[in-house]
């Protein structure tokens, strides 16, 4: 007898366990890391006009893609820092979901932040696919939870379909169903304008949690 309950309680764990799914994960510490060149993947940059330090990745008018592709849900966790004086006409960053579709065209979800650390920050959130676009955030103010001077922590949830975005656990929209993001995947991209001289902001370090399979750009 307790045979068998030791086994109906191994096959209920297991069974929660399945249940949960098995979550993985992918660290990026632009603070510590010498290039964007790593042995598990590449960043990819339109251009060189970044900078990688101790302080962080600063950018300015340069667009930088993660490694990799992930599949189904997936969560990003990103750190940066603001730092704008006052007086200053303040930064504009886009962090972005993208993928490519089966028509050969592509799609994506884009959160665009407009002169952060002024009197004048918005935001608006836009999806795109198959040669359509539309807001599904009008500009937007002020930016929740954003802070000026500080470390900032923005994260993007994908789950099942739906889209969620929170910056420093504030939430700035949930729940939104981008209709032309037909992809199953979904890759991490930036887009950042700033003074590169005031060192505006700075991306600290990303982690991207996952529980399907994920995908380096060659292999799709």
């Amino acid at each position: 007898m307790r045979t068998i309950r030791f086994a109906a309680i191994c096959l209920t764990i297991l069974a929660m366990l399945g249940a949960a799914g098995c979550q993985k994960s992918y660290y990026f510490n632009f603070t510590v890391e010498r290039d964007l060149l790593r042995s598990d993947g590449n960043w990819i940059t339109w251009n060189d006009q970044y900078e990688l330090s101790a302080k962080g990745l600063l950018m300015n008018d340069c667009f930088i893609m993660a490694p990799h592709f992930y599949e189904g849900d997936v969560e990003v966790i990103l750190r940066f820092g603001l730092d704008v004086e006052p007086g200053s006409s303040g930064a504009d960053i886009d962090f972005s979901l993208y993928s490519p579709t089966e028509t050969d065209s592509e799609c994506g979800i884009t959160i665009s932040f407009r002169k952060l650390g002024t009197a004048e920050e918005a935001y608006y959130i836009s999806h795109y696919g198959d040669m359509q676009a539309d807001l599904l955030v009008p500009f937007s103010a002020p930016i929740p939870g954003l802070l000026n001077g500080q470390i900032n922590v923005i994260r993007i949830v994908r789950k099942l379909g739906r889209f969620y975005f929170y910056m420093n656990d504030e939430p700035v929209a949930t729940n939104l169903d981008a209709t032309y993001y037909t992809s199953d995947l979904g890759c991490l991209t930036m887009l950042c304008h700033q003074d590169p001289m005031e060192e505006q902001v700075l991306i600290k370090d990303v982690k991207i949690i996952y529980e399907g399979e994920r995908f380096l750009w060659g292999d799709l």
